[in-house]
């Protein structure tokens, strides 16, 4: 990164702002900086703020449009740097992970459980029997149809 703790003009910028301690500044240009009083010391240090990002955003470019000319395999691994930091990740968690075959087998070997109405609980559908609950009738479970009944003409 070209940037290093003795740049002068950051520290200068740096100092301005603590000094100042006005607490949370709004973005340069939001509805919160446009809402300020002209004369308010946060709208001249949010575009102070404003100003060295421009400026760092500018000095980072230039240094990677010099890496990419002059070393492209440097140039390469500063701008994938988060993209691979993220890849890690990502593969840390799918190793973690089991697959679908394995969740798959682990499913086939699991028990099933009984369907139980509990009390003070709505009804509960019953697998395979489309329009059946099963509910808790003087402590006994019982299935009901709840599809509605056709009537004869």
């Amino acid at each position: 990164m070209p940037f290093e703790h003795t740049d002068p003009v950051a520290l200068w910028a740096s100092a301005q702002i603590t000094d100042l301690d006005l607490g949370d500044l709004p973005r340069y240009g939001s509805r919160a900086w446009l809402q300020l009083t002209a004369d308010d010391p946060k709208r001249a240090a949010a575009i102070l703020v404003a100003a060295e990002q421009w400026r760092r955003h500018h000095i980072e470019q230039r240094w990677l449009d010099e890496l990419g000319e002059y070393d492209p395999v440097a140039w390469w691994q500063e701008v994938t740097r988060d993209a691979d930091a993220e890849a890690v990740k990502l593969a840390r968690h799918l190793r973690g992970m089991r697959t679908q075959r394995e969740l798959r087998n682990a499913a086939s070997k699991c028990e099933a459980i009984p369907v139980r109405a509990s009390n003070g609980w709505p009804p509960v559908a019953v697998p395979g029997r489309p329009g059946w609950r099963r509910c808790l009738v003087n402590g006994q479970q019982t299935d009901l149809n709840s599809a509605p009944q056709e009537t004869a003409a």
